[in-house]
């Protein structure tokens, strides 16, 4: 670390998320290596979205307020002689309104300098992205931004004006890094895989295979969770295993109805949402993790998803698709089949529960080195501080 990446202002659109660990996770990596953080958010979550493990950084977060007239002026005043310089953005953007944009952004530039920070990164293309554009040219810091995939894929915003705007963007995906290049030729893309905790997430010596099979993670159409309802209902019900369903979202009524439409109940249980400790107590006991991801009809689709990388560094036998980078990206001992295909889901986590014991055991041991070899969250973290202090 140079010394001129010593604080990181990080922009969020919404903190915390339930679902988004991989933030706070790389903040307090960050931390960890003797750079301090601080954490803007445009707006406040509900306490329920919240992982336990949060609750520091959503304590020691500032959350943006809206400004009135006379706040307006005032934050105006401290940046009265950059502000031009912030002027061409806020007008050539078109997703945000440029009145309520400068408001944000101002805020974040005036806690920005009382933090002293020296570079501002955000996550996901969006609002934040375009914040955090508008405080650097402000504060005179450099700025990135991290594209996660639905942010490119489902609903971008001035995406191409942004990635040219800002000093460096971070692609978790080498697709997505292609896709983002050719929207942005001129932009600094740089691929960077989001990090997981192998610490914590890790085989058990004392976790015996309980029999049952485990999807995490938000019940939304690119998931896949209806394909894999579908599914199970192909298996054989003499060796049909068990299925937990660990999430919530906008298809859990209508997944409930087909699990009772196939008579599937009492083979499939709905967990609902979890939080991260869940996982890393009970994830370790489960005979395989089941992963059905797939195109969204609305361009959303998964790229390294992260509940992937936890069950891999586990160690559990993997079943997932061959969506985008998946082939590239993922072991071999990983069973990828076609998105969209219940039955070659069903076949292949039956040819998994036919597996010998050794078998097993060199499959769970592949996995785990993926991950610890790949994406550990230390190794991660370094590379992204090298890569930010690279433009400061």
């Amino acid at each position: 670390m140079t010394e001129s990446c010593r604080h990181i202002g990080y922009v969020l659109g919404k903190f915390p998320v339930l679902s988004e660990t991989f933030i706070s996770n790389e903040i307090r990596a960050v931390g960890q290596r003797g750079v301090r953080t601080s954490i803007f958010s445009l707006r406040q979550s509900a306490q329920i979205e919240a992982q336990m493990d949060d609750a520091d950084l959503v304590k020691a977060c500032t959350y943006l307020q809206t400004l009135s007239a006379d706040q307006k002026t005032e934050f105006s005043k401290m940046f009265k002689h950059s502000l031009p310089e912030a002027l061409p953005f806020l007008y050539k953007q078109e997703s945000e309104s440029i009145d309520h944009l400068l408001g944000q952004a101002l805020q974040v530039a005036a806690y920005a300098r009382r933090n002293e920070c020296t570079h501002l990164h955000a996550h996901f293309g969006w609002a934040a992205a375009a914040v955090a554009i508008v405080a650097a040219r402000l504060t005179g810091l450099p700025c990135s931004f991290t594209c996660h995939g639905s942010d490119v894929y489902r609903n971008p915003a001035d995406l191409p004006l942004k990635c040219e705007a800002a000093n460096m963007v971070i692609s978790v995906s080498p697709r997505l890094t292609s896709h983002l290049k050719r929207l942005a030729p001129g932009a600094n893309i740089q691929t960077l895989y989001c990090g997981i905790d192998t610490a914590r997430f890790k085989p058990s010596e004392l976790a015996q295979p309980n029999n049952r099979w485990l999807f995490i993670g938000r019940l939304i159409e690119c998931k896949g969770v209806e394909d894999l309802v579908e599914a199970w209902s192909h298996i054989p019900e003499k060796i049909r295993p068990m299925l937990d369903i660990a999430g919530d979202g906008e298809l859990k009524e209508r997944i409930v109805r087909r699990i009772n439409e196939l008579e599937l109940a009492k083979f499939i249980h709905m967990v609902g949402s979890v939080q991260s400790t869940w996982l890393e107590k009970y994830g370790p006991e489960y005979q395989g993790m089941v992963l059905p991801f797939k195109p969204g009809k609305d361009g959303s689709h998964d790229t390294f998803p992260q509940t992937l990388k936890e069950g891999m560094a586990m160690g559990l036998p993997i079943v997932t698709t061959e969506l985008g980078d998946f082939p590239d990206l993922l072991p071999s001992a990983c069973k990828m089949v076609p998105t969209g295909n219940a039955q070659a889901i069903a076949r292949a986590v039956t040819q998994v529960m036919e597996l010998g014991s050794t078998e097993i055991k060199q499959l769970r041991q592949n996995m785990r080195q993926y991950v610890t070899k790949n994406t550990e969250i230390t190794v991660q973290s370094g590379k992204l501080v090298d890569l930010l202090c690279g433009v400061c």
